[in-house]
């Protein structure tokens, strides 16, 4: 006899983490402590470590400067800018309390090259990784949905035809098909994700071919033909509709990928531009100090390992639920 379906705990697992950084993803403008493009001293906020401390100075002329090792005086104002050891009139300071103290920043993850906060440069480089991931996945699906609904249901040469036209397309690599089309295009977001989606919908149409081809033979189709049914009408009403079940499970699965794919192509240069954050290009402006500044390529590529796990964890648990294990195993 078959086992109740399993993966509840995957889905669980998965579906946990996605919340978690989905939420902290759209929350990014209020969870965010600084700007994620405008630092506050790039000279004296430069490669600061994670949990570092940094008063600010703010001086009458309009000048920011974040110094470490403060020293307040009776005229002077000393600490360490960067490298540099550096002093200011104190009466030339306008934010120092009346209590000689100076405002604090909190660096959570540290900063970058920039002195940009890599805290708050993840928050919001969430928001666009995550949008690119999801966006082309369903574009994917929708294409793959589409041609593979339409192959499997009318069959002879349009099948072939179609079919013929996907095995071009998986002649060449996706990556490789990906780096041509973004080499010659001002690759924004809606670029990255037009261009991932329309190259990665061919293994998904052979999916919902096999898929179309299996429902065709069963009996609520033939019935649907016996009551007069256009052939049409059977693939989008009737076969299209049960094979969405396996396409949410390989698209959970896409997600992922698709954030590994644009997160490659920033590094290389040809992703989303700067200065608009992504966990690619996060890793691509870090990659040269990673030996002294390991934190600033590092935690964004935390960040993409825990996003792709999260998705992986779904897809296995909802291929887990769709396909009852036997009592035997």
């Amino acid at each position: 006899m078959p086992r109740p379906a399993s993966g509840g705990g995957l889905i669980g697992a998965g579906a946990a983490l996605l919340i978690v950084m989905g939420v902290a993803a759209a929350a990014a403008p209020l969870l965010a402590p600084h700007s994620p493009v405008d630092p506050i001293d790039s000279l004296g906020g430069r490669y600061l470590p994670p949990g570092a401390r940094a008063g600010e100075l703010r001086f009458d002329s309009g000048r920011r400067w974040l110094v470490t090792e403060v020293e307040i005086g009776s005229s002077l104002v000393t600490g360490k800018r960067g490298n540099q050891r550096v002093e200011a009139e104190r009466s030339t300071v306008v934010n120092l309390g009346t209590d000689g103290r100076l405002e604090t920043h909190f660096f959570l993850l540290g900063t970058d090259r920039l002195g940009r906060d890599c805290w708050s440069r993840i928050l919001h480089a969430g928001r666009i990784s995550l949008l690119v991931g999801v966006a082309a996945a369903a574009l994917s699906a929708l294409l793959g949905l589409a041609v593979g609904t339409v192959a499997g249901a009318t069959g002879g040469w349009i099948d072939t035809l179609l079919m013929r036209i996907t095995d071009a397309f998986l002649a060449f690599p996706r990556l490789f098909l990906v780096l041509a089309v973004t080499a010659f295009l001002d690759a924004g977001v809606v670029a990255v994700i037009l261009v991932l989606g329309s190259t990665g919908w061919m293994s998904v149409s052979r999916l919902i071919r096999a898929e179309v081809l299996r429902l065709s033979r069963q009996d609520f189709v033939a019935a649907a033909r016996s009551g007069g049914s256009g052939e049409l009408a059977i693939a989008f009403r009737h076969l299209m509709r049960n094979a969405v079940t396996p396409l949410i499970t390989s698209t959970a699965l896409r997600v992922g990928n698709v954030i590994l794919i644009e997160a490659s192509l920033s590094y290389l240069g040809l992703g989303i531009k700067p200065p608009t954050a992504t966990w690619g290009n996060m890793i691509y402006d870090g990659w040269t100090d990673l030996s002294t500044a390991w934190w600033a390529s590092v935690f964004p590529g935390v960040a993409i390992v825990t996003t792709v796990i999260a998705f992986n964890l779904l897809a296995d648990g909802l291929r887990d639920r769709r396909q009852p294990r036997s009592a035997g195993g």
